[in-house]
């Protein structure tokens, strides 16, 4: 019951460092008074302290009630201690901000009426801000806060002056409003892209529509992060690569603050794997994407602090394969795999290697590594298929018609699977089937058409060598 409390939930965010910290700070918050409250602190340091021990030390002339947390006042006690622990919290946070703090200084001097000093600490405030390197919304929306502490102080010191800091306030309001427009709108873009929920697709879609028209009208020319912004919008929109996206976000994604970065370039690159103008060729199509991915890493924008991300690993691997550049994705895997998160490095290693190994025509190695159970779902239907492909290419065709059909099964019943994948995969698989089965010329001619004519198909090339493979020896018999 204890470790239901919000007081024991918060005690346990604090290590026995922090607990010290907090027990010196309560002490002079205190100052003496309210020994209970810091008798209750002192008690729930222990993470193994009951309720009848507190109830023991705080009350020991009373009986422990039957339901102690009704008591009032110990809920006193509770209310009060969390209250303070919630004040540390929030200095800890203010601490860490320093733009926060030199807002909290301006308002405070403002209010102490110190005119002199509040002068002086908003234009060091301001040179500070503007000295960032940064100019998306994350600095326009500091700048509108700091001219906004300087309204009371001008209406008190300077009402001539009330008139021009109140347009450079609504000025200000205006290019925060617009910068957090586009990137909302951005961010609603990714998110079509990227999730399926059919409980909120619609009105989602109904707000970038509306959106994308509203910013068609804005001149952005002027801006280099609304000029990202806005063609990484139409990207989302369904139009061509605008010109010059590349060579803007080379030359000014620095504006946009590091932990944001990451999302304008994933934003740049997942439209460059789902409608890259070059995709029609598929070696120049994967170089490019190995081109893509190796500048993102440089930059550290394909990583989550030190880890490289998962998805960015498996691709790039996939596309030094598909750009014949096995020995590059061989480098990539060797030198990389220590920068996978530790609880996902095994199994996509193994995958990947597998992969490698199954390029270099390398089977009985590369079924050795793929042949298992892998911990997540999408991996191990990557990796059954692989097998599928690999025994197929071993001439073990007879018993893969049973692997074939029980594997269209589990992926028709996995729900959390990319449904473009999902898609590419049974119709590969489908027509694989229909290959093994396949004899006659006219057969094996419609086969073909159909390997031409359905979309996704993540493996049309290999599909379409081993049907002219068939056609080049159909009297042949192929079946073991």
């Amino acid at each position: 019951m204890l470790e239901k409390r919000k007081l024991w939930k918060l005690m346990r965010l604090f290590d026995k460092r922090e607990q010290s910290k907090v027990s010196y700070w309560l002490k002079g918050e205190l100052r003496g008074h309210h020994g209970a409250t810091y008798q209750l602190f002192e008690l729930m340091c222990d993470p193994e302290v009951s309720i009848e021990q507190i109830w023991a030390s705080l009350y020991p002339h009373k009986a422990l009630p039957e339901r102690p947390f009704y008591d009032s006042g110990f809920r006193r006690l509770e209310h009060s201690l969390s209250g303070l622990l919630e004040t540390w919290l929030a200095i800890q946070s203010l601490r860490k901000n320093e733009e926060e703090i030199d807002l909290h200084v301006l308002r405070e001097l403002d209010v102490r009426e110190s005119k002199e000093l509040f002068e002086s600490k908003y234009k060091k405030t301001k040179r500070k801000l503007e000295a960032q390197p940064t100019r998306d919304d994350s600095y326009h929306r500091k700048m509108l806060r700091l001219k906004m502490e300087l309204l009371p102080f001008t209406i008190k010191y300077d009402f001539p002056s009330y008139s021009a800091a109140l347009l450079e306030v609504m000025e200000q309001f205006h290019m925060t409003n617009l910068h957090e427009q586009f990137k909302y709108t951005m961010m609603i873009g990714n998110h079509i892209h990227g999730y399926n929920d059919d409980r909120y697709n619609e009105k989602i879609q109904e707000y970038f529509n509306q959106y994308l028209s509203r910013l068609r009208a804005e001149e952005v020319d002027h801006d280099p992060v609304l000029r990202i912004y806005y063609k990484l919008i139409l990207l989302q929109s369904g139009e061509d690569f605008p010109n010059g996206l590349e060579k803007d976000l080379r030359d000014h994604l620095h504006l946009f603050r590091r932990s944001y970065q990451g999302d304008m370039y994933a934003a740049f690159i997942n439209h460059h794997l789902r409608v890259s103008p070059v995709r029609g060729n598929g070696v120049e199509y994967n170089k490019r994407t190995v081109e893509l991915i190796e500048w993102g890493i440089s930059e550290r924008w394909g990583y989550v602090e030190d880890t490289i991300r998962d998805i960015v690993f498996r691709t790039l691997i996939s596309s030094c394969i598909c750009s014949n550049q096995i020995e590059l994705g061989e480098f990539y895997l060797e030198t990389l795999k220590e920068d996978l998160l530790k609880e996902v490095k095994e199994g996509t290693y193994t995958y990947c290697k597998g992969a490698i190994r199954m390029a270099q025509k390398r089977y009985k190695e590369a079924l050795k590594l793929l042949n298992k159970k892998f911990s997540r779902v999408g991996i191990d239907i990557r990796a059954r298929w692989r097998v599928i492909v690999i025994r197929y290419e071993m001439g073990q065709r007879v018993e893969l018609e049973n692997e074939i059909r029980t594997l269209i099964s589990c992926i028709e019943r996995v729900e959390s699977l990319n449904s473009k994948l999902r898609k590419s995969l049974i119709s590969e698989l489908r027509i694989l089937d229909g290959l093994i089965r396949s004899f006659k010329r006219d057969d094996l001619h419609k086969l073909r058409q159909k390997v031409l004519e359905t979309t996704p198909l993540i493996d049309r090339n290999w599909l379409l060598e081993k049907i002219d493979e068939k056609l080049n020896c159909v009297h042949t018999p192929l079946l073991d």
